[in-house]
């Protein structure tokens, strides 16, 4: 309700639902906004929420199949307004400020804003012991985000995950653990106003373990390589995935205490 100024960590502006953004277009070169305290009701959150599972449980597969369901009324969301704030000092309620659509410099402006929404989609996940030693494991998940009763021709949430679905293959042999995996993330296009595609990717990763027992201590000595096709990788939820994309290729050695 009452953010008003940066908001470091996500290199935003942030402008709260106890204030409306008012934009000053007399010029188009210097245009400048004004927040002003709000007459509107921010209201409660109201869902209604049904979710489906079915679960298979045998000596050697574990399974779990979910779907859901979510309507929410005064769904609370950040939406990006497309302006941009350029003089890098927190606003004071009805003071105009200086923004800019065109210059690429500066922190996007998000307001958050009060629609009905409805969420759906799936998740799964199967975990298989082929015999002693070897078990695959997989998993997949789909959020569907839209507004609802919008009179805007675009209607997709912003920030909401795409397709996802991966797979590991775990090997086991006394006190010896190797897994060898993937996960794949699709390209994200159903987006919101000001906001860019999200391209897709696959993660491959790899860890070998060792574990030893010391009375009452548990000691793992590791190595790992993750993202090892050195893929660019960008979370499409994250306000900074163009300038923050996820780890390149790394490995990892190191030892564990559990005690």
């Amino acid at each position: 309700m009452f953010s008003n100024g940066i908001h470091i960590s996500t290199s935003t502006y942030e402008v709260g639902a106890g204030f409306d953004l008012v934009i000053d277009d007399s010029n188009p070169d210097d245009l400048e906004f004004t927040l002003l305290q709000s007459n509107r009701e921010v209201k409660k959150e109201v869902s209604n929420n049904l979710d489906l599972t079915y679960r298979v449980q045998t000596e050697d597969l574990h399974a779990n199949f979910s779907v859901f369901y979510n309507q929410i009324d005064n769904y609370l969301f950040q939406q990006n307004t497309g302006l941009e704030f350029h003089d890098h000092e927190e606003a004071l309620a009805g003071e105009e400020l200086p923004v800019d659509m065109h210059e690429e410099e500066g922190l996007p402006i998000y307001v958050f804003s009060q629609q009905d929404a409805e969420l759906y989609g799936f998740e799964a996940d199967v975990d298989w012991h082929l015999n002693d030693n070897l078990r695959i494991s997989a998993f997949t998940d789909f959020t569907r985000a839209k507004l609802t009763h919008s009179t805007d021709e675009n209607t997709d949430l912003p920030r909401i995950p795409s397709m996802r679905f991966g797979t590991e293959l775990h090997w086991e042999q006394g006190n010896w653990h190797a897994e060898l995996g993937a996960i794949h993330y699709s390209k994200q296009d159903k987006i919101a106003d000001f906001e860019t595609q999200t391209d897709g990717y696959t993660l491959v990763s790899a860890a070998f373990n060792y574990y030893i027992s010391l009375d009452d201590t548990d000691l793992t000595f590791y190595v790992k390589a993750n993202n090892l096709t050195n893929e660019l990788a960008k979370v499409h939820s994250s306000f900074l995935k163009d300038v923050a994309p996820l780890p390149a290729r790394s490995f990892v050695l190191g030892a564990k205490v559990n005690f």
